[in-house]
């Protein structure tokens, strides 16, 4: 469930325009007013497919920007986006930043005409002045030691509405991740120190909060079910896939397992599930692990992980969230040097949207299948083909960062027994991929999504001050 941005708009114009008298002119054709009031009127439009706007009158004077910054408090704003439509001077632009520290913003280089004609007029030539507007407005955004971003292009301009979605969705984000909530069932797993977490670090520097959940209450949650809609919802994964060796009972067991972690997600208001799907009193207890997919968590908007691994599971909520699809928890079970692809996946509750559908079946955990009181159930499956994005979280003694690629989903059949897996080619040379990986650091898990959006994760990086490591583009660089 996504919350929409809050932009609070500065359309500059100048006050001098008012000086030499181009404001009142009766001429339609050296009329300023009426071409500023046009140009904000196409700028609003362009900027109201992708975010709530918060005042979208003209701004000449200071007076002007203090009314502005009053409604942008009152709306509680998450971005401002600065366009000089025409030439404008500096005192509003000072006025703003000095009234709302800390809000992100964003500045459009706009231009009247993608073409420029050849211009015969004053007026005319007043209209396309907001590129040394903006440049002249650099200057004390620099000295006040603002970070912006920038788009450029004309109101309707394909790449402009694109990179305006990019930074309404990574700021979408940003806003939702500090009312996050993450849920971690069962105790850290030992023999993984790379999961383990700074629990105030991530409230702090991040915004989720964890919210920690027994494996007695995990247990409880699973014996309180429903029994009919249990056995409704086997019923119904067992007409839609194939079954390989497991019986009605570890089916039902599975089911359970699976439903009750949606249940705990709900009752504590979690997108994000973190299981410790090792830990042994949640085989004690329930008798199998929780990773038959239980589809309408992940319809719900509701990310899991496995292995306790926290960072890993939110980076897949983040890439659900960026890539507005499925995502997967994953991690690199191996590769390929001569055909250079990796093979990712996990045992895990998966998304079901990510997988070619005639190639799903219900098979046996092949992990526990000999330990534990029922076979467990995992959704065996390959992935779609098409482009992907995979991204590791990492989480160092100071800081965090992401590392990122970009790759294609092979069409190809399941590659290693039972998990739901990706095959995915990169550009870089495995060699190179897996030296730079351990050098920048990470640990085995990745996020998986389809579609490229580095662009996404990028914005979400600058604004939140997590460190960000293209390796399509250090490849590119000769630098990995």
């Amino acid at each position: 469930m996504s919350k929409r941005v809050k932009a609070g708009l500065v359309l500059l114009s100048a006050e001098w325009f008012t000086q030499i008298a181009y404001d009142t002119t009766d001429d339609a054709t050296a009329n300023i007013n009426d071409m500023v009031q046009d140009s904000a009127k196409k700028a609003v439009a362009s900027i109201s497919k992708f975010y709530d706007v918060v005042h979208p009158e003209i701004i000449t004077t200071v007076a002007e920007a203090k009314a502005a910054c009053d409604e942008f408090r009152k709306e509680n704003i998450d971005v401002i986006i600065l366009v000089n439509l025409i030439y404008s001077g500096d005192d509003p632009i000072i006025e703003v930043v000095r009234q709302m520290p800390g809000i992100p913003m964003l500045l459009w280089s706009y231009n009247v005409y993608k073409k420029i004609p050849r211009i015969t007029g004053m007026c005319e030539y007043f209209s396309v002045t907001g590129a040394p507007g903006m440049l002249q407005g650099v200057a004390p955004l620099k000295r006040m030691g603002v970070n912006f971003g920038f788009v450029l292009g004309v109101p309707g301009d394909e790449r402009l509405e694109s990179e305006l979605h990019d930074w309404a969705v990574a700021l979408s984000v940003r806003k939702r991740m500090a009312d996050l909530n993450i849920m971690s069932v069962g105790r850290r797993y030992e023999p993984m120190s790379g999961a383990w977490i700074d629990e105030l670090k991530m409230k702090a520097r991040l915004g989720p909060k964890m919210v920690w959940i027994s494996a007695f209450e995990f247990a409880q949650e699973v014996k309180n079910l429903d029994e009919e809609m249990v056995k409704k919802f086997a019923e119904g994964e067992k007409a839609k896939y194939p079954v390989k060796d497991i019986s009605d009972e570890d089916i039902i067991a599975s089911a359970k397992a699976s439903i009750a972690c949606y249940n705990l997600c709900k009752k504590y208001n979690c997108e994000v599930l973190s299981f410790q799907d090792m830990d042994e009193e949640v085989h004690d207890f329930v008798g199998c692990r929780p990773q038959m997919t239980y589809q309408p968590m992940f319809d719900e908007g509701i990310s899991a992980g496995m292995e306790a691994d926290i960072d890993s599971a939110l980076c897949t909520w983040i890439l659900q969230n960026l890539s507005e699809g499925p995502s997967m928890y994953g991690e690199i079970l191996t590769y390929d040097e001569v055909e250079n692809f990796l093979v990712i996946g996990h045992a895990s509750m998966h998304d079901l949207r990510l997988a070619k559908e005639e190639t799903i079946s219900l098979i046996p955990d092949l992990e526990f299948q000999y330990a534990d009181k029922y076979k467990g159930v995992w959704d065996e499956f390959i992935s779609k083909p098409g482009e992907v994005s995979l991204v590791a979280m990492f989480e160092d003694n100071d800081n965090y960062q992401f590392v990122a690629v970009t790759g294609e989903s092979l069409d190809m059949p399941v590659w290693v027994p039972g998990y739901g897996q990706a095959l995915v080619r990169t550009e870089i040379p495995m060699v190179n991929f897996m030296k730079a990986i351990c050098e920048y650091g990470v640990t085995q898990h990745f996020a998986l999504c389809f579609g490229n959006v580095k662009p996404r994760l990028e914005i979400l990086s600058k604004e939140m001050g997590i460190k960000y490591i293209d390796l399509n583009k250090q490849y590119k660089l000769g630098l990995i």
